[in-house]
């Protein structure tokens, strides 16, 4: 008798009308990936559903939903799956990225979420270099170049992978490559420190991804990058970076008997380093000193042409680095946020104008002579029209300012040697008065929609405040962790920087 895992979906199961399941792919601790046919488009596709295990059962010989173990989880897990979505709708904004995975579709049944994804011909890296060995460090950086591009582009949406391993880059049939499982599914939970290790994976993942109030950032993707950057040329799993941080005794490429240039060698290492402080803070910094040994002046370059020549082990070889690795506007605006404040603004004028138009009408009625209404309905009916007219005018307002944020943005990026800028400065560029740009800037940096910068306090009634550029001056060397003394919290400031603990309130300072 065949045995069946009853919490999977059996094959010929149809999902959203559309997708038929035809075998499992894969199995996590919070999702399980099938592979499905499309019967609208007629193409194989990989679907993905959420399922945290230990949070939901479910019994498919006699429904496909599935069932949260206790009422103490509920809650956790519709936060989790409404995450699992906002995810797949971030994912989806990639599309016209070669080397991230396509998202399709998403929607929610089974009392769960799905996300239908292209289905990827291939073999993952880690099954590669099972077949055929180790990979060559020049290789390597050819490989890993559109995964770097990938990474870079969704830093600057403000996101990190926190997942990146042999396991989830797909090498294809077509010789390219694919970042899959985006946004590793431990950032859509909130179970504790147990599910945390259901997803890290030993070796891959840096220290500060098994404290629940580990600070992350890039420099999280930029070590499980250079620990997979390592185990493909040498073969060897890093230790695991707990191990590490209490006796370090990684050795070096050359040290294991790998021929790989110096520098090349020392980006490695340092992506590698235990201490979030001591690793390159983004992916500029690193891509330069990873593909440093590689740069060669070329005078006869055709133009637009990202490839650089290098003699290798006296064969001519190319590296082709990665194309759009910038600092950008990543420095200075959060796009997540501006999205977010968007769509929440647009939802205010819409709604502001229908009951706007609606109290308008009620009031005219309720102040028409011998309408019957007594003083107290006609203030209720002022005050509720006065309420949807501000709201309306709030959406309009925020809308405004959101616009502006992108323009603040590339004025920032433009004054790299000069780190502080007054509001009449400001104004000037774009022929605008101080008071509006304080008020604009203020309100910007309240919705935490630009960051790495901050401005001085002054007199309610002085419109030309200072604006400090604290992102002008952002390198990895000026970064120090700091332990909150009142809840034990870790964050990352610059030298000199002040700033309050997330968690307690608690003020914290790098001296």
């Amino acid at each position: 008798m065949q045995n069946i895992d009853l919490h999977l979906l059996q094959p010929g199961r149809t999902l959203h009308h559309r997708y038929v399941i035809d075998n499992i792919i894969g199995e996590g601790g919070f999702g399980i990936t099938y592979r499905g046919r499309d019967e609208l488009l007629k193409v194989t596709v990989a679907i993905k559903e959420y399922y945290p295990h230990g949070v939901v059962v479910r019994n498919s010989t006699i429904n496909d939903d599935v069932t949260v173990t206790s009422m103490a989880q509920s809650q956790t897990f519709e936060r989790g799956k409404e995450k699992f979505l906002q995810e797949a709708q971030i994912i989806a904004q990639f599309g016209d990225q070669d080397s991230i995975v396509n998202v399709a579709d998403f929607f929610e049944e089974n009392n769960t979420a799905y996300i239908v994804m292209e289905y990827l011909s291939g073999i993952t890296l880690k099954e590669y270099i099972r077949q055929n060995g180790l990979i060559a460090p020049l290789d390597m950086l050819n490989l890993t170049a559109p995964i770097i591009e990938a990474l870079d582009r969704i830093h600057r949406n403000g996101l990190i992978h926190r997942d990146i391993s042999p396991d989830n880059i797909m090498f294809l049939d077509n010789k390219k490559v694919k970042l899959m499982d985006f946004g590793a599914a431990r950032d859509y939970t909130e179970f504790g420190e147990k599910s945390l290790s259901i997803v890290l994976k030993p070796g891959y993942a840096p220290e500060e991804q098994y404290r629940t109030k580990g600070n992350q950032g890039p420099w999280t993707d930029i070590y499980a990058l250079s620990a997979t950057i390592y185990k493909c040329i040498t073969g060897i799993t890093p230790d695991e970076s707990m191990q590490r941080v209490m006796e370090d005794d990684i050795k070096t490429p050359s040290q294991l008997g790998i021929q790989i240039p110096p520098r090349m060698e020392q980006a490695i290492m340092k992506g590698l380093s235990v201490r979030a402080a001591d690793r390159y803070q983004n992916l500029t910094d690193y891509t330069a000193d990873l593909y440093a040994d590689f740069e060669e002046d070329s005078q006869n370059t055709q133009k637009n042409q990202n490839t650089q020549n290098i003699n290798h082990q006296n064969n001519t070889r190319t590296v082709n680095p990665p194309g759009n690795v910038k600092r950008g506007k990543r420095i200075y605006l959060n796009y997540g946020r501006i999205t977010t404040y968007k769509v929440i603004s647009i939802l205010k004028i819409v709604i502001g104008a229908i009951f706007t138009y609606a109290a308008i009408s009620v009031t005219l009625d309720y102040f028409r002579p011998y309408s019957g209404k007594d003083a107290a309905d006609k203030f209720i009916a002022l005050t509720l029209t006065a309420l949807c007219l501000w709201l309306l005018l709030n959406g309009i307002k925020s809308i405004l300012y959101l616009r502006r944020a992108e323009s603040y943005g590339e004025l920032f990026l433009a004054q790299r040697e000069n780190d502080t800028l007054t509001c009449s400065d400001i104004g000037k560029a774009d022929k605008k008065s101080a008071k509006r740009v304080k008020a604009e800037l203020r309100w910007l940096l309240r919705k935490k929609c630009i960051y790495n910068c901050r401005m001085e306090r002054s007199s309610s009634k002085d419109p030309n405040e200072t604006v400090i550029l604290e992102g002008s001056n952002i390198v990895h060397e000026h970064y120090v962790k700091v332990t909150c003394e009142s809840c034990g919290a870790v964050s990352m400031l610059a030298a000199g920087q002040t700033a309050r603990c997330e968690y307690c309130g608690s003020p914290l300072i790098v001296k």
